[in-house]
């Protein structure tokens, strides 16, 4: 199920939403899912981890400014920045996944090994 109709947000906001003060923070959760139900996708918890993980790593870098807690809080960002990581890449690999499946189209491994039937000149 493909619904490229059913996105909250404007095109524009795919790019600009992480440049904006405040906005950068709830807004990329939303793109995020109407991105994945329009992908057919129902389970939102990999894409509150991914959010999730994002938010704290915001607080755990504003924390790491505090005389005392300096290399505490900077291990703890970089523990969620990796949980953050591969949170992403498994929500951007059911997507494509789901995307695939909905078009008909071959797993991605073996994209590579489509014959060509038509030259381009």
């Amino acid at each position: 199920m493909l619904a490229p109709g059913n996105q909250r947000s404007g095109r524009g906001w795919a790019g600009a939403v992480w440049f904006v003060p405040l906005v950068n923070v709830w807004l990329p959760r939303r793109i995020m899912l109407d991105i994945a139900r329009a992908s057919g996708l129902t389970d939102e918890r990999l894409v509150n981890l991914w959010w999730g993980a994002g938010v704290l790593t915001f607080l755990a870098g504003a924390a790491s400014m505090f005389r005392g807690v300096h290399l505490g809080a900077v291990l703890v960002a970089c523990a969620l920045t990796l949980v953050r990581a591969s949170a992403l890449i498994r929500v951007i690999g059911q997507v494509t996944a789901a995307q695939a499946e909905a078009l008909d189209l071959p797993p991605v491994s073996e994209l590579g090994d489509r014959p060509v039937t038509a030259q381009r000149a």
